[in-house]
C-alpha cells in the first residue's frame, strides 16, 4: 500500500505531536540540561542580536493567566530563604500583603464592581486607585472585604489623604481678616492655598516686613518653638528647586516699587551705588547666564571649563558704554586668572574717558 499523494488528518497530526513531545520529555526527565554552565560565544550573541533586531518581543502585550500568576506567587521555591535574592526578611508585612495575589484579586473585584469609575467625581479617564473605607491597621478583619473598598482617581485620593483635614477651608467660613500691622481688612486670594490663608497675618509685603521686624530679638517659649518645629517638619517641596528666569522676572516686576527706596524697612538714605544696583538686578543675572551659555561655560582665552571660577566680562567697559551693558555680544566668559590680567579688572578702568569713549572727559560712574 503506497502513501504517495496522501496526507495525514489533523487528528493524526495532533496525536503524532503529542507522542513526540511526551517521548522527548521522558527522555530528558531527571537529566541536567546539556547547556548548564555553558555560554554563547560573542559571535553567537551578535548573530542572535541581529536576528531579533527590529522585531517586537514575543511577550509584548501578553500577561500570565490568573492561574499561572497564582501558581508563581504560591511557589514555595521562590519564597523566604528559598529565594535566590533572600536578604534575611527585610520586606515588611504591609508590603508583602500589597503585592500578594489575594490583594490583586480584591482590587480587581472592587474596580469591576464600581465600573472602573471614581466614586467621588465619576471620572473614568484618569488613573484609578482602590482605597479602603475602614482603616487597614485598625480593622484587619475587613482588609479584603468587598464592601470595604471603593475606586478613586488620583486627585480625589490625594484630597482624602490630607493629614490635617481640620485645616481645610469650608465655604461657610469667613474669608476676611484684619492686618496685624495696619489694621486694614483683607480677603483670601483666589489662588491662595488653604494652609497659607490659615497662617497669613498681614495684608501686604510692606506690612509683613514691618510686623516681622517688631518681633526681632523676641524669644519664644518652649511650647511655641515646638509648634513651629512640628509645623516645619516634612516640608521639603522646594528642596533643590529654584524659580525659572521667567518667574523671577515676573516676581521682580510685581514687587518693583513696593519695597524700593524709602519704602523699604532697611532704607538708609540711598547709599547703595547705581553700579551695585545694576549688577544685582535680575536683568544683569540673565545677561550673565546667556553669556555663559553662548560660550559653553568655558574661558574664551585659555579654554578652562572646570567651573566655579568663571566671570562674565564686558568687552567694552561697563562704565563707559551704558547702552551695551546688557548686550550679549558685548560679553565674554573669562576664568578668574585671565580676568585679572585685563585692563579693566577691579577698578582699573580709567577715571576719565579716553578717545575711544563716547563722551570724552566724562566722570567715572559709581
Amino acid at each position: 500500500m503506497t502513501y504517495i499523494g496522501r496526507k495525514h488528518s489533523e487528528e493524526t497530526k495532533q496525536k503524532m505531536r503529542d507522542n513526540w513531545a511526551k517521548g522527548l520529555y521522558d527522555s530528558v526527565k531527571g537529566r541536567p540540561s546539556p547547556f548548564k554552565g555553558r555560554h554563547h560565544t560573542n559571535e553567537a550573541k551578535e548573530k542572535l542580536r541581529l536576528s531579533r533586531l527590529g522585531k517586537p518581543s514575543p511577550w509584548k502585550g501578553k500577561k500570565n493567566s490568573r492561574t499561572t500568576a497564582r501558581n508563581l506567587a504560591n511557589n514555595p521555591a521562590k519564597k523566604g530563604d528559598e529565594h535566590w535574592n533572600w536578604k534575611g526578611g527585610l520586606t515588611s508585612q504591609y508590603h508583602k500583603e500589597y503585592r500578594s495575589a489575594k490583594y490583586t484579586q480584591w482590587r480587581e473585584a472592587v474596580l469591576q464592581r464600581d465600573g472602573n469609575r471614581c466614586q467621588s467625581c465619576g471620572s473614568s479617564d484618569s488613573v484609578l486607585q482602590v482605597r479602603r473605607i475602614r482603616s487597614y491597621e485598625k480593622y484587619p478583619e475587613l482588609r479584603y472585604e468587598l464592601d470595604n473598598g471603593r475606586a478613586l482617581c488620583t486627585e480625589c485620593r490625594v484630597a482624602l489623604r490630607a493629614k490635617k483635614p481640620s485645616l481645610r477651608i469650608k465655604k461657610s467660613e469667613i474669608v476676611s481678616k484684619d492686618c496685624q500691622t495696619c489694621g486694614a481688612a483683607f480677603t483670601k486670594g483666589h489662588k491662595e492655598g488653604s494652609n497659607d490663608w490659615r497662617i497669613r497675618k498681614f495684608c501686604s509685603l510692606p506690612c509683613a516686613y514691618i510686623g516681622r521686624k517688631t518681633n526681632k530679638g523676641r524669644i519664644f517659649g518652649e511650647d511655641v518653638r515646638k509648634k513651629i518645629s512640628d509645623a516645619a517638619k516634612g516640608h521639603t517641596r522646594w528642596l533643590g528647586k529654584s524659580h525659572s528666569l521667567e518667574s523671577r522676572k515676573k516676581m521682580s516686576i510685581a514687587r518693583k516699587g513696593l519695597l524700593a527706596g524709602d519704602k523699604h524697612p532697611n532704607w538708609k538714605g540711598g547709599i547703595s551705588p547705581i553700579n551695585h544696583r545694576i549688577r544685582t538686578s535680575v536683568e544683569y543675572k540673565a545677561w550673565r547666564k546667556q553669556v555663559f551659555e553662548r560660550d559653553k561655560y568655558a574661558c574664551v582665552l585659555c579654554g578652562d571649563d572646570s567651573g566655579g571660577n568663571l566671570n562674565a566680562d564686558h568687552i567694552k567697559p561697563f562704565a563707559w558704554y551704558p547702552e551695551l551693558r546688557l548686550e550679549v555680544s558685548n560679553g565674554r566668559t573669562l576664568c578668574e586668572p585671565c580676568h585679572r590680567k585685563t585692563d579693566t579688572f577691579a577698578g582699573r578702568t580709567p577715571k576719565t574717558c579716553t578717545n575711544s569713549c563716547i563722551i570724552p572727559g566724562q566722570a567715572f560712574l559709581t
